[in-house]
């Protein structure tokens, strides 16, 4: 799936991590360790955890966010067969 980087998809940024739900994304802060939400082993330093349009979590781990909460690389949603792959920015970041 080609994405155009001139379309970028903004995420709302959330009051907890319970509360996750579409297009919207939470830092959890330096946690030291942290077991993923779902379960995917532990995650270690400060981690942000976004929700694609189809309710699945995402770790940012791998990704770098500007100062202006632009996410690169583009989020492809790590569940197979979603589909979601965006450029997105993180609103109050």
């Amino acid at each position: 799936m080609v994405v155009s980087e001139n379309r970028v998809v903004i995420f709302k940024q959330c009051e907890a991590l319970e509360y996750l739900e579409p297009r919207t994304w939470k830092g959890a802060g330096k946690l030291g360790k942290l077991q993923h939400p779902l379960g995917r082993g532990k995650l270690e330093g400060e981690v942000v955890f976004a929700c694609c349009s189809n309710y699945h979590i995402a770790s940012l781990k791998d990704h770098e966010i500007n100062k202006y909460g632009r996410v690169v690389p583009s989020l492809v949603c790590p569940e197979k067969d979603c589909g979601f792959h965006e450029f997105v920015m993180l609103e109050g970041w």
